[in-house]
């Protein structure tokens, strides 16, 4: 319980007890017709309906939804988080229906703000005693990396435009692999097709 606490990973503590009852409803439905159902209640239903009941965050958590030591199950900002929450755990009902007792993607998360953010996921089932039935799921917000991934992707984009119009050659070297890039601009001034090479990677670099 510590370590869950003081963790610097984004932790959820889930009680599944009903949810796991609540599958047996979705046995041989097709786990895309199953999300759809749940998908047309509203975030907020769709979690109550399942039976997913948010029952702790730690502090990384806590800070990440936006809720204050005083945010208890019955604030409308505890609702929002564990319909969130609860959101990735039934966009993977493939995997849940499967039986597994972990699984984990990429999704994209539309916030009550109306932002929508890039999470990393994964749950893990564990029962620590008696019937009761915890999921136990960490986040990693990449927002900012995929972001960045974007712009990066534009800017050279548009580098490659700009050197296309303007006739220009372009060599590009990558240092993991050892291999070097280069234009059809630039093999035409040495005279080349475009699917010809150079060799001359030391030399250039």
């Amino acid at each position: 319980r510590q370590l869950f606490a003081n963790s610097p990973t984004m932790l959820c503590e889930l009680d599944t007890t009903e949810f796991q009852g609540q599958l047996q409803r979705y046995a041989g439905v097709e786990p895309r017709l199953a999300r759809e159902r749940l998908d047309n209640q509203g975030p907020e239903r769709a979690a109550a309906l399942a039976g997913i009941r948010l029952v702790e965050l730690n502090e990384a958590a806590r800070a990440y939804f936006h809720l204050a030591a005083a945010d208890g199950s019955a604030t409308a900002a505890w609702r929002q988080a564990q319909a969130i929450v609860a959101g990735l755990l039934l966009s993977d009902l493939e995997c849940v229906l499967a039986g597994k007792t972990t699984c984990g993607m990429e999704s994209q998360v539309r916030f009550p703000d109306g932002s929508e953010r890039h999470v990393l996921w994964q749950w893990a089932i564990g029962v620590p005693g008696g019937t009761t039935a915890r999921h136990i799921v960490w986040l990693v917000d990449l927002t900012d990396m995929r972001r960045q991934e974007v712009a990066l992707r534009e800017s050279e984009e548009r580098m490659r435009f700009a050197a296309q119009a303007a006739g220009f050659g372009i060599y590009a070297y990558d240092f993991e692999s050892g291999k070097g890039y280069y234009s059809p601009e630039l093999l035409a001034a040495y005279g080349l097709p475009p699917d010809g090479t150079l060799e001359m990677d030391e030399d250039l670099v």
